[in-house]
């Protein structure tokens, strides 16, 4: 009986694992002996699978920069939210009379607050913008009270580079210390 070749293909994988039935298997030889093109497939499937070498150690270094950068990104967009909150404020809500409180509560607390832990969490990772961060939120308290008062704070662009810049430090600290122990 005639096999199609087809067919043969089909059955081939299950015949090199030993899975077919005896007749299927008597079967499968019978047409192997006369058939060149199926010995070919046979002895393609019967050779050893090469082996896949995986270097992970560049896509772990991948990860860990992947993870430091997006944490510093993370922090700095976290800034750059409250700064922009705060100006939506004080450009839109900021009613007659009120800017005594918003100037307090918001150059005063919120934004060196914000630089504090903002940069605390930067100055903990080892990155090379960390040390750019403090110029940056004092940039961001000088554009603040321009872009509410049309005028620049001093106060205020101290009060959001102070932070940030003891942020940096304190962090830094943190991750030697961190370092330190490890060893």
């Amino acid at each position: 009986m005639k096999i199609d070749c087809d067919v043969i293909k089909d059955l081939l994988p299950l015949y090199v694992e030993n899975m077919v039935s005896a007749k299927s298997r008597e079967l499968i030889e019978e047409h192997l002996a006369e058939c060149e093109e199926c010995q070919k497939i046979l002895s393609q499937m019967r050779e050893k699978e090469p082996e896949i070498i995986c270097d992970t150690e560049p896509i772990k270094r991948f990860r860990n920069r992947f993870r430091k950068h997006t944490i510093t990104v993370a922090m700095i967009s976290a800034f750059i939210t409250v700064a922009i909150l705060i100006i939506v404020q004080g450009i839109f809500f900021l009613q007659p009379g009120d800017e005594m409180g918003y100037t307090l509560l918001n150059f005063y607390f919120i934004l060196p607050l914000a630089a504090l832990i903002s940069s605390i969490l930067i100055g903990m990772r080892d990155t090379k913008i960390k040390w750019l961060i403090p110029i940056i939120f004092g940039a961001i308290g000088v554009f603040i009270p321009w872009g509410v008062f049309h005028n620049t704070n001093g106060v205020a662009v101290c009060l959001a580079f102070l932070p940030s810049l003891i942020g940096i430090l304190s962090g830094t600290a943190i991750r030697t210390l961190k370092n330190k122990r490890k060893r």
